[in-house]
């Protein structure tokens, strides 16, 4: 299966204030977290609908197209962005209804990944909603079928992307949540974005096999943490991913530690 719950390590239910007693723990450099979008359109990239997700990616070598995030003194293409209805990740219990993974997936090592809350806001018309997920509802492809498709920056997309930076996010160690399941170091935005009812219900009926509520997993133990494991700096992204990406075969993470989690509250 494309799901990589069998790991039970992501997503995850985070209890900011058991983040912030972990983060006494450990000496934090505080840095923002920052975003490269560029105000241009995005064209050529392809998007599937597995039936339980959306995938966006972009082509092999222009990560770029998605934008790009710097963390830890590297800059991190995009390679490829997953849509879910609802959110995976919860926040003291609160569920979002939908969220936005973007994924830099270097060649070998653990993947990073930025999560991107939208909760629904209460205009239920389309124009004045998210502009980034209206670009893509008109080209929604069928389950198990995927299109070529233009969309806008992703600039427009959230908040935080269109300041070009997040000052407030938490950070675990845990697996990417679908297919290919590595290794991830998750960023988890604080700040939400927005998605009106209408996108919502449009995106639910393109998704037939997505779940009706998020599941993700708790455990104390995971607050117990270490120090930063640094990663190494962006490499090209995988060729085969586009090809490969419904395969039930995956390199499989270790199962052997639980996910570190610690709350960042960043100066700017």
């Amino acid at each position: 299966s494309s799901d990589c719950s069998s790991f039970g390590r992501s997503p995850l239910a985070i209890d900011s204030q058991a983040a912030i007693q972990a983060q006494k723990q450990w000496t934090v450099s505080k840095q923002p977290l920052q975003f490269e979008t560029g105000d241009h359109a995005a064209s050529s990239l392809q998007m599937y609908n597995t039936g339980n997700y959306l995938r966006v990616v972009a082509p092999a070598g222009q990560g770029s197209l998605l934008g790009s995030f710097k963390y830890k003194g590297s800059i991190l293409p995009v390679v490829y962005l997953d849509i879910h209805v609802p959110g995976e990740h919860t926040i003291d219990g609160e569920s979002s209804s939908a969220e936005v993974q973007l994924v830099h997936l270097p060649t070998s090592g653990p993947a990073v990944a930025v999560a991107l809350r939208l909760h629904e806001s209460g205009d239920s018309s389309s124009s004045h909603g998210n502009s980034w997920v209206s670009s893509i509802l008109s080209v929604l492809p069928a389950a198990n079928t995927h299109v070529v498709v233009e969309t806008q920056s992703v600039k427009k997309l959230h908040p935080a992307l269109s300041r070009g930076d997040a000052a407030r996010y938490f950070r675990y160690d845990g697996t990417l949540t679908r297919a290919p399941c590595r290794e991830a170091e998750w960023l988890v935005l604080q700040e939400p974005g927005t998605i009106t009812s209408h996108q919502l219900s449009m995106l639910r009926a393109a998704l037939p096999q997505a779940p009706s509520r998020s599941t993700p997993f708790s455990n104390p133990s995971s607050f117990i943490g270490v120090g930063i494991q640094e990663l190494p700096a962006a490499h090209q992204a995988d060729e085969k991913l586009a090809v490969d990406i419904l395969a039930t075969s995956h390199a499989q993470p270790s199962k052997g530690n639980n996910a570190q989690l610690r709350r960042v509250h960043m100066d700017t």
